[in-house]
C-alpha cells in the first residue's frame, strides 16, 4: 500500500467529517476530524489501518449496493415491460403455435466460404 493512498483515504474522511461538522455544529465531528488528521499526518502505521478498513467497509458496500441497484432495475423497469409485452401479446421468442421447442431446422450445406467471417 502507498503512503499516498493512505492519506488521500484519511484525507477524504476528513473532509466528511468536516462537512458533518458544517451541517450539523455537532463539535464531535470537528475533534474526530482533527484526531483524524493528526494520526493521518504523524502516525503512518495507524493511518494504514484505518485505510485498511475504511476500504474493506468500501467493498462490502460496493456489493450490497450492487444488488440492491441491480434489483430495483429489475423490478421498475424490467418487470413492468414483461408485463406490457404480455398484455399486448408481443411473442418475442418466435414460436409457433403448439410448438414445444424452439429449434428451428435448417436445412444447410456447409462449404469453406460458410466459415469466413463467422461473426
Amino acid at each position: 500500500m502507498t503512503r499516498n493512498k493512505t492519506l488521500e483515504t484519511i484525507l477524504v474522511l476528513v473532509l466528511a467529517l468536516m462537512v458533518f461538522y458544517r451541517t450539523t455544529n455537532n463539535s464531535y465531528f470537528f475533534l474526530s476530524a482533527m484526531i483524524l488528521g493528526f494520526i493521518g499526518l504523524f502516525i503512518p502505521s495507524l493511518a494504514e489501518k484505518v485505510h485498511v478498513v475504511w476500504m474493506k467497509l468500501a467493498e462490502g458496500l460496493g456489493f450490497v449496493t450492487s444488488k440492491i441497484i441491480l434489483t430495483l432495475i429489475f423490478f421498475i423497469i424490467l418487470v413492468p415491460i414483461s408485463f406490457l409485452f404480455k398484455a399486448f401479446g408481443k411473442n418475442s421468442v418466435q414460436t409457433k403455435a403448439g410448438n414445444n421447442s424452439y429449434f428451428k431446422e435448417r436445412n444447410f450445406t456447409y462449404t469453406p466460404e460458410s466459415l469466413d467471417n463467422v461473426w
